[in-house]
């Protein structure tokens, strides 16, 4: 599923460029300084991953983009998985300068993120990808400097610090945002992402000393999310671990992770009849038990019909002390 949203958002990216550049288009070209700063960055994987890198023209270089692009617009780059750790000096990749896309996913790239803030020199750059990685340290606040950036993907790394808020006050063109399965901490209020209005993922889940608050300040969100992880961040505990709010007014919800919070109280019944949700998930220990009548209990098993997940329905069709879902 989270792999479909990137497809998703990656057509809707190159529609946008395909238009603004349909009738002043260059062909996609690499220049002699791009060229050598792609072999210094493969030599310095001190790996054979890259070593297919070869030739006067590096956009035939594997995982280098030139076609769908203006200029050298893209670089995906893959690496063995028992590959050693690898400290890139991110300066060479700012030699790159019309990068789009950046996708370092799983990669083994350590180090601190602090050194990614190089990238701000990128000024095209709009979908960067540091996932799976082992990179440490506390999210600088350069991202939100990074005024085309619309992507922000550093998920399952090993992270630690608050999340600096300010990237999102000056940042106000995010539309992913994924910090999940790290060590974060501090306090996040959910109101300041009220004004990210190209928001439509958002993940923060599996942060185990983070606190995530929706509820307090009062606050109207202008997003219509997707992708919603908020499982296992201490969520709401400032207002009683209340269910948030805001999710009744997100009819495009496709994913909520709700999951090991801790939450009391009612479950909106808008969700059971959103036909867009795909996933649900909330584990929990306190939730109300609530009645769902014939046609609630069939829009529930519809609305997951195509997924791996089904819902335990206690006796008397009464979701009674958890909602629970249980892979096959």
């Amino acid at each position: 599923m989270r792999l479909l949203l990137v497809y998703v958002y990656r057509a809707i990216l190159l529609c946008f460029i395909c238009i603004s550049c349909f009738f002043n288009r260059s062909e996609g070209s690499c220049s002699e300084v791009q060229r050598r700063a792609l072999l210094e960055i493969r030599n310095s994987t001190d790996d054979f991953s890259l070593s297919n890198w070869e030739g006067e023209d590096c956009c035939q270089f594997e995982g280098v983009d030139c076609e769908f692009f203006p200029g050298l617009g893209a670089i995906s780059l893959s690496r063995k998985k028992d590959s050693k750790t690898w400290y890139p000096n991110v300066t060479l990749f700012t030699v790159l300068q019309d990068l789009i896309e950046m996708g370092l996913s799983g990669v083994r790239i350590g180090g601190p993120l602090q050194a990614f803030c190089e990238l701000k020199k990128l000024k095209k750059l709009q979908w960067l990808d540091l996932s799976n990685n082992v990179l440490e340290g506390s999210i600088p606040t350069c991202f939100g400097t990074m005024k085309s950036l619309y992507k922000l993907d550093l998920s399952n790394n090993r992270l630690s610090g608050n999340i600096p808020l300010s990237i999102f006050i000056n940042q106000s063109r995010f539309g992913v945002f994924d910090v999940s399965n790290n060590n974060l901490e501090g306090y996040v209020p959910f109101s300041i992402l009220a004004d990210q209005a190209g928001l439509f993922y958002i993940d923060l889940s599996k942060n185990y000393h983070l606190e995530v608050e929706t509820e307090s300040p009062s606050w109207v969100p202008t997003f219509a999310l997707i992708y919603l992880g908020l499982g296992n961040c201490n969520l709401n505990e400032k207002s009683g671990h209340v269910v948030p709010s805001f999710i009744s007014s997100q009819p495009s919800l496709q994913w909520l992770d709700l999951s090991h919070n801790s939450l009391e109280g009612s479950i909106p019944c808008s969700l059971f009849y959103n036909n867009s949700i795909t996933g649900l998930f909330l584990r929990g220990k306190t939730l109300r038990p609530f009645l769902l009548g014939a046609m609630e209990v069939m829009q529930l098993h519809r609305c997951l019909s195509h997924s791996t997940y089904r819902p335990i329905i206690s006796k008397g069709l009464c979701l009674k002390t958890w909602v629970l879902f249980s892979q096959y």
